[in-house]
């Protein structure tokens, strides 16, 4: 970058840097609207690029995120949404490193049952064929008491394992996510020795443990969060996933689904119990609309674009969490897309954080995977 000038121009080049330097700071982010037509899908993207192209040096400016490599992105795909979920997986294989397809349960009969209605064998050879990691997703029916009984039982989780390992053979995968939510805080214990004992097993035939848990900040979180105890899953997983979405959802007012302080101070928080080389991000690609008769809708953002199309409505860039949103006499709608993930990341790159997971890869705004880093 640093060309040689001859003497008599000088003048002329420190003049030009000047001025670019002094534009580049007086240069502040403003509330962007976007109006959503029938070209959307086209048209978001160069819309877009030169707003994420400029907000991006000012970022890496302010924070050098320039000297981290680009981010390692990973997806769950969710069952209901397995046909698109594989079709994005497999048409941005090299810019993804792992996928979670939600496969397996363990259901009411305490039995391990496989999920979706895809070719899994398949599918499994496109994921290796690929040179995608390959994680199925565990789910779990019982509740936090029942799976607390179920973790006391005589040899429940050695025989629970030895299926799990079967399974995953048979997947020919690499490992497995568990993603067991809503655990209280008495069944704290019980959930980490669970994670504990099938690590043990799954360590013993070279399968690996992520572990999904929920976002949280260790200021006034609701009981059902404290059951994860981040310390003791970061000491027996091989990653921990932390899903750092839906600050604002069904049961609230309407809000962005990431709040960028919210997220921040839930990185924060997670950093004091788990390694670096462990954390990954997981971040939103859908939105939710509160509507004014008291119901409440989710779309991922294929489905969201369209209802914005279908229902003419103008979406506004929000300054402080990056997502879009509207407000309009019948609904409040907040929609987590690309770009405002893409600022998440460049925060969370800025810490040394570089793994980030994506929910989900079904219906998602395949924007991010254009963007150059």
């Amino acid at each position: 970058m640093h060309s040689p000038f001859r003497q008599n121009k000088l003048g002329i080049g420190i003049f030009i840097i000047a001025a670019i330097i002094i534009a580049a700071v007086l240069v502040v982010p403003g509330k962007k609207t976007l109006f959503v037509n029938e070209s959307t899908s086209e048209t978001t993207t160069s819309s877009l690029k030169g707003s994420l192209e400029n907000d991006k040096k000012s970022t890496q400016a302010q924070t050098n995120v320039a000297e981290i490599k680009a981010p390692e992105i990973s997806g769950w795909i969710a069952w209901w949404e397995e046909e698109d979920g594989f079709r994005v997986a497999e048409a941005n294989s090299q810019k993804i490193s792992e996928i979670s397809p939600g496969w397996l349960k363990l259901d009411k009969n305490q039995a391990l049952v496989e999920v979706g209605k895809v070719d899994k064998s398949a599918e499994t050879q496109k994921i290796k064929a690929s040179g995608m990691k390959f994680y199925p997703m565990l789910s779990c029916e019982l509740s936090d008491k029942e799976l607390a009984a179920f973790i006391e039982g005589p040899k429940n989780i050695d025989n629970f394992s030895k299926d799990l390992i079967n399974k995953l053979k048979d997947f020919q995968a690499d490992g497995v996510d568990i993603d067991i939510e809503n655990i209280d805080e008495q069944y704290s214990s019980d959930f980490s020795l669970f994670i504990k004992s099938l690590r043990e097993a799954l360590q013993k035939n070279n399968l690996k443990v992520s572990v999904t848990v929920q976002a949280q900040t260790g200021q006034n979180d609701w009981t059902g969060l404290k059951g994860q105890d981040l310390g003791q899953i970061a000491q027996n997983a091989d990653e921990v996933r932390v899903m750092i979405y839906d600050k604002h959802g069904q049961f609230s007012n309407p809000g962005p689904i990431t709040p960028m302080d919210w997220y921040k101070n839930v990185i924060e928080y997670s950093l004091k119990f788990i390694p670096r080389d462990k954390l990954s991000i997981g971040l939103p690609t859908y939105g939710y609309v509160w509507s004014k008769d008291g119901s409440f809708n989710s779309y991922q953002y294929k489905d969201f674009i369209k209802y914005t199309q279908d229902n003419q409505i103008e979406m506004n860039r929000d300054p402080d969490s990056f997502e879009l949103e509207f407000s309009n006499n019948n609904a409040t709608g907040w929609l987590s897309d690309s770009e405002s993930v893409i600022k998440k990341m460049d925060y969370a790159k800025s810490l040394g954080l570089n793994r980030f997971m994506i929910w989900n890869l079904g219906g998602t705004d395949e924007n991010l995977f254009n963007y150059k880093w």
